[in-house]
């Protein structure tokens, strides 16, 4: 009888047992950790002497995210009188108590500057242009890029002559495009050497134009490219807080044509009538010819000279012209449009004057490329077919776009 009950009460334990495993495993257990799959073991080493935490201080998990009492606007509204004391929040609502509203843009409502900025930042809307032809309409677009931009500001008069750094006499010069004259052999090296940096410094300048408004017109110079003046009508914005703009009256003053850097010699003095605020390797001048006919000079062909110094980065900001890297503004100080005036004697005729720090000795143009690479700018999409339109409308009249 004893072994009997014996028997019988083993077989009980062990069948208790069997089923407390069976039922107990189909369930789900409680841990102590987050499982390790909602961690990465390579953000912080699990076994510290500084006692991180596995996985990382704060990591948003699923898991956490799903836990944290947080409430949707409406749901606080309507639970507002059952809301616990203990129960924390955050009500998604600006200093006036109003709700915020989530919106989703297309890609071409907003600017390019506007989709990388925060969320909770105010949304910049792409302003509308109308252009009265559609061959300007790059032209166009860029202006209403920088409208957007917020830094144009408008010079009311032309600068005095006497605030200019460039010496006037000779630089509008058409022989100084002509061949250089014999040297020495010392004066010539050494020139040719100044010359060669120069030129693979101003190699970061490709993609760059810069706008000036004056008055009633607005220019654009854009380097080794074209130079346009035009006007914009800027109408005050609708009920609808739309905002178009028309660009009128484009016209194409040149295209670049030549190329002459200079550097201070006995045969050519420094071009500077006081002395920048920064050494300056040398100085650019360029011409730009084929523009659009000019009914005042007699129906000739609108033709612009421009003198490209050296200077700072503070004063390229100073002057109140913008710059666009691939059609993109930028606060990048790269260079600055400070003054163009119309030869009083020819008529249709310009002189350009342009300053870049990339011309001064102490500029590192390798900190520039860094600084346009984390733009993450792509290139302005231009029309092959309104380029090789242009080419041979410029060749036609037996002058080549771009001749250095």
């Amino acid at each position: 009888m004893k072994k009997s009950y014996r028997y019988w009460r083993q077989s009980f334990r062990l069948f208790f047992r069997f089923y407390i495993f069976l039922f107990c495993s189909g369930q789900p257990q409680a841990r102590p950790f987050q499982r390790d799959d909602e961690y990465n073991e390579e953000v912080l080493d699990p076994i510290s002497i500084y006692g991180s935490p596995y996985g990382g201080y704060s990591r948003a998990t699923q898991s956490r995210l799903a836990s944290l009492p947080l409430k949707l606007p409406d749901q606080v509204l309507r639970d507002n009188d059952a809301l616990d004391d203990e129960v924390q929040y955050w009500e998604i609502a600006d200093g006036l108590g109003r709700n915020y509203a989530c919106r989703a843009y297309n890609e071409d409502d907003l600017e390019p500057e506007s989709m990388k900025d925060s969320m909770f930042q105010v949304p910049t809307a792409r302003t509308s242009v109308d252009v009265e032809n559609q061959k300007n309409r790059d032209v166009a677009f860029r202006a209403a890029r920088v409208l957007g931009h917020g830094r144009r500001k408008v010079d009311p008069a032309l600068h005095d002559l006497e605030d200019s750094y460039v010496n006037e006499e000779g630089l509008d010069d058409e022989d100084d495009f002509g061949p250089d004259e014999e040297r020495t052999l010392d004066d010539r090296t050494i020139n040719e050497f100044t010359i060669l940096d120069i030129e693979q410094k101003v190699d970061v300048l490709d993609n760059v134009c810069v706008q000036k408004r004056i008055g009633y017109w607005t220019y654009e110079w854009c380097w080794e490219g074209k130079i346009h003046r035009f006007h914009l009508n800027v109408p005050p914005q609708d009920a609808d807080n739309n905002k178009r703009i028309k660009v009128e009256r484009v016209s194409l003053l040149g295209y670049h044509d030549n190329r002459k850097i200079r550097v201070p010699s006995e045969d050519y003095p420094s071009a500077y009538k006081r002395e920048p605020e920064a050494e300056p390797m040398g100085w650019i001048k360029e011409r730009y010819t084929g523009g659009d006919r000019c009914k005042e000079a007699g129906n000739r062909k609108y033709k612009v000279i421009v003198n490209i110094r050296c200077c700072t980065e503070k004063e390229t900001r100073s002057y109140s012209s913008t710059t666009l890297v691939k059609g993109t503004p930028t606060d990048i100080a790269l260079a600055a449009l400070t003054r163009i005036r119309e030869d009083p004697n020819r008529p249709c005729r310009y002189i350009m004057d342009v300053c870049t720090p990339v011309l001064c000795e102490e500029t590192d143009v390798y900190d520039i490329y860094e600084q346009i690479d984390e733009l993450g700018l792509e290139d302005d999409v231009v029309s092959d077919d309104d380029n090789d339109d242009d080419k041979r409308r410029h060749k036609s009249d037996g002058q080549s776009p771009l001749n250095h």
